[in-house]
């Protein structure tokens, strides 16, 4: 999260290809492990990923560009995630962190969760 962070890229712009290119590649491995293939192991732990998620940005705010790409990823966990764990995610983060949490699943639900209709 730190590598992303807004101010460290608006003060040396030639590192955001690499940070880029870096989160990338974490959302590749988070599409991939959130394939059918690993969702019953993947069940248990993948809300943790969003709350790690959650409580970074709210340290750092990060640069859009690598906001964008890590939310694509974020939201594939989201999608193995079962609506118990993350009501139970919702009510265990602290209050600042909880509506930051609230307004991504929101934007989840609105915009990446598939709804069966096109």
């Amino acid at each position: 999260m730190s590598l992303g962070g807004q101010e460290r890229l608006a003060s040396t712009p030639s590192l955001l290809p690499g940070v880029l290119h870096s989160a990338q590649l974490i959302t590749r491995l988070l599409t991939l492990l959130s394939s059918s293939a690993y969702k019953a192991e993947l069940q248990k732990v993948a809300h943790t990923v969003s709350a790690e998620y959650v409580i970074g940005i709210q340290r750092q705010t990060l640069h859009s560009t690598v906001k964008t790409e890590l939310l694509r990823g974020v939201y594939k966990f989201m999608a193995v995630s079962d609506k118990f764990r993350l009501a139970a995610l919702n009510a265990a983060l602290p209050a600042g962190v909880k509506d930051t949490f609230k307004v991504m699943h929101q934007e989840y639900n609105k915009y990446h969760r598939y709804t069966g209709t096109v």
